[in-house]
């Protein structure tokens, strides 16, 4: 380490060193020893400096020295950039035009050329001074024509309820511009404002409504009537059109003996159109009738009889069968509703049976199985069971107590209350006492009392509840988060309370949104419109900046401004080498996609002698370009295209895409659109690393004025590609 310090600082005096010196002894990180360093060139490093280079004599490596600011050998022009002979590049920016002076070009304006050699640019400007008017001829104080100005018009002016009127200010020039009142909102019944000329005005073609249709046969087709619109607030036709029937259809209705049917047929909901067609009456076709009923024609028929109200016919049916709605019982015949008729002989065996439960004999009562009888007859299936007789049952005596009887053994019967019971008399009470209890307010007390040591007899008396001695307490409101009450009252003597305590309001949140920046989330106040309590919620992410055109600087970087907070950012450039050829000559560069800045320009001979390198200049950004992707996706970032030519003339297109300064890599196909006009009259080479070049196919949209191609990125190893726009012959 402490030899590679000492060799660094032997390179530093080196600097300061004429550089075509002998470089002295430095220790090479290659060779792993001291070595007498040489000067082999200055190498272009950025617009305001180069560097020296300096090399180890045995393994060739080279070392670089700190900045050494150009020598302008020549100066810059509006064609070139200044040139600087030690390290044989272009730097820096070109300089303005060598502009002649103005001379006329026509009646409204003069023009001056750049009399830089090569250079053929040219500037058109309006004539200015010499106090000209529409009327008055003026000189041009810049190129000396005589010329006129347009006329100087006033402010516009309502003339009437359709247009306003503009007049010349010049002295002497009474000429007058007019025009149609526009904007305001102005309707066929309501006045608007005219932003031309701030005059109200009613516009008789805006009709707003509402609107009034009426409705009549069409005279050119059947399918159709003529609808007539009526604006109701001016009350004029707004227009008048022919439109299909709204049609509904009726389903078809038979004849009856009176009434006159139809087939199915269509009306219009608005107007008179119908496909109505009638069909005679058919005096067969009885509906309806003023009564129905059944009529008994025998033991086993009845007739249905009917009278039509359509036409007052009497119609006597075919004979039928009695619906048997009650059958035959034991007693009586079948019953038919429909005729209200009993009809045929009783049915012996159709009993109206009723169930009757057993009932078990006892003791001393006899018994039965379950029977039925009959409600109508005296049919039934009763049979009688004997008494059972006592079956006895043994009990123990009992002593008797101090309020209760007592008895000796005795006998009862299982089923019935046979029994040999004999009584013996109560005891009476043994007595003990017991203190007094004095109330309180919920609980009762008694004086002193007494009870029996051998029963629950007792002369205690009870005493009511003293109540509570009421002590009122005032209420407090609740809070988002504290319980509040309503009034209440608790006891002096106890702890009684009427308190019931009301829940927390809760906070009543109110969101108050900020939006997020560049570098700032984004987040939701929620704050509580009780008591001003307050939280952040829902983070958005910041939205990251949004840069504009990237520019290049001189020291290798490029920058661009955010568009919506106006942050600068810098990042270096990202070089990209790329060669094509013209003739014997190869043309080398290095290009920035992101900012266009081409560099390291050399022209290389067929022999690979580098016989010129030219200085950097920049490819500028195309506008209305639209990239989408045929395959895989797009990647992250924007769109950039670019286009410029190098110091020779050559035309160059680049495509890329770019994110915070930096290149992004496109994986499949990609259609790029432009605007038609960049590239009309040429056509397009795609150039490779190796300086060859296939051309594009171009695919063109007359109607929206665009040109498309495809460029694939499939298989590409850098994220840009590089077109060469060559002239159509």
């Amino acid at each position: 380490m402490k030899k590679l310090f000492a060799g660094l600082l032997v390179l530093l005096a080196l600097v300061l060193a004429s550089p075509t010196a002998m470089a002295g002894r430095v220790f090479c990180n290659n060779c792993q020893g001291w070595k007498n360093m040489e000067f082999v060139r200055y190498q272009y490093k950025a617009d305001t400096y180069h560097q020296s280079v300096f090399q180890c004599p045995d393994c060739k490596l080279e070392y670089f020295t700190s900045s050494v600011a150009h020598t302008e050998t020549i100066a810059a022009t509006c064609q070139s950039p200044a040139y600087c002979e030690d390290c044989k590049s272009y730097y820096g920016s070109k300089a303005g035009h060598n502009w002649s002076a103005w001379s006329i070009s026509d009646e409204n304006q003069h023009v001056r050329t750049c009399q830089t050699p090569g250079c053929d640019a040219v500037e058109y400007a309006d004539h200015t001074g010499g106090g000209a008017t529409c009327i008055k001829e003026g000189t041009c104080t810049d190129c000396g024509a005589s010329y006129h100005t347009d006329h100087n018009w006033g402010a516009w002016k309502k003339a009437d309820e359709n247009q306003h009127v503009s007049t010349c200010q010049n002295s002497g020039c009474n000429q007058t511009q007019s025009g149609e009142h526009t904007g305001g909102n102005a309707t066929c019944s309501t006045e608007g404002t005219c932003t031309v000329c701030y005059g109200s005005y009613k516009d008789s073609n805006n009709h707003t409504g509402p609107y009034t249709n009426a409705y009549a046969p069409s005279a050119s087709s059947a399918t159709q009537h003529t609808v007539t619109e009526t604006c109701t607030g001016c009350g004029k036709i707004s227009r008048t059109y022919d439109e299909d029937h709204d049609r509904e259809f009726h389903a078809a209705q038979a004849p009856t003996c009176k009434a006159e049917g139809w087939k199915s047929y269509e009306t219009c909901k608005h107007c008179t159109y119908s496909t109505y067609s009638a069909i005679e009456p058919d005096p067969n076709a009885h509906v309806g009738s003023c009564w129905t009923t059944y009529k008994k024609t025998s033991e086993t028929q009845h007739a249905l009889h009917a009278l039509y109200d359509c036409c007052g016919k009497l119609v006597q049916g075919s004979p039928e069968a009695h619906t048997p709605s009650t059958a035959a019982t034991c007693t009586t015949a079948a019953y038919c509703a429909d005729c209200d008729s009993n009809y045929g002989d009783p049915d012996p065996d159709a009993h109206n049976l009723k169930n009757h439960d057993a009932q078990a004999p006892t003791c001393t009562a006899i018994g039965w199985d379950a029977y039925e009888t009959c409600s109508r007859c005296d049919y039934t299936t009763y049979v009688e069971k004997k008494a059972l007789g006592h079956d006895a049952v043994k009990h123990d005596a009992q002593a008797a107590t101090c309020t209760e009887i007592g008895w000796d053994a005795y006998e009862t019967c299982s089923r019935c209350d046979y029994s040999t019971y004999a009584e013996k008399p109560a005891l009476g009470h043994d007595a003990v006492k017991h203190d007094a209890q004095a109330a309180t307010c919920t609980a009762i007390g008694w004086d002193a009392y007494e009870t029996c040591s051998r029963c629950d007899y007792s002369t205690y008396v009870e005493k009511k509840a003293l109540g509570h001695d009421a002590v009122k307490h005032d209420a407090q409101a609740a809070t988002c988060t504290e319980i509040g009450w309503d009034a209440y009252e608790t006891c002096s003597r106890c702890d009684y309370s009427t308190y019931i305590g009301k829940s927390p309001l809760g906070h009543n949140y109110a969101a108050k949104t900020t939006k997020p920046t560049c570098t700032e989330k984004g987040y939701t106040t929620y704050t509580c419109t009780h008591c001003q309590d307050s939280y952040r919620d829902g983070s958005t992410s910041p939205l990251g900046h949004w840069y504009g055109e990237w520019s290049p600087n001189a020291d290798g970087t490029n920058s661009a401004s955010c568009l919506r907070d106006k942050y600068k950012h810098t990042v270096d450039c990202a070089g990209f080498g790329f060669a094509l050829t013209a003739e014997d000559v190869r043309t080398e560069f290095v290009l920035c996609p992101v900012c266009g800045e081409v560099s390291q320009i050399r022209l290389i001979d067929e022999n690979g002698e580098v016989l010129e390198t030219l200085g950097a200049v920049r490819l500028l950004l195309a506008k209305n370009t639209a990239a989408e992707a045929l395959t895989k996706w797009l990647p992250r970032g924007e769109l950039v295209v670019r286009m410029g030519a190098l110091p020779r003339g050559e035309l160059l297109m680049s495509v890329a895409f770019e994110w915070g300064g930096e290149p992004t890599q496109p994986t499949g196909q990609v259609k790029l659109t432009l605007p038609a006009q960049l590239v009309d009259g040429y056509s397009l080479y795609l150039l490779f690393e190796d300086g060859t070049e296939t051309e594009l196919t171009l695919e063109g949209d007359e109607e929206e004025e665009t040109v498309s191609f495809t460029l694939d990125f499939t298989n590409s190893e850098t994220p840009v590609q590089v077109i060469r726009l060559i002239p159509e012959v």
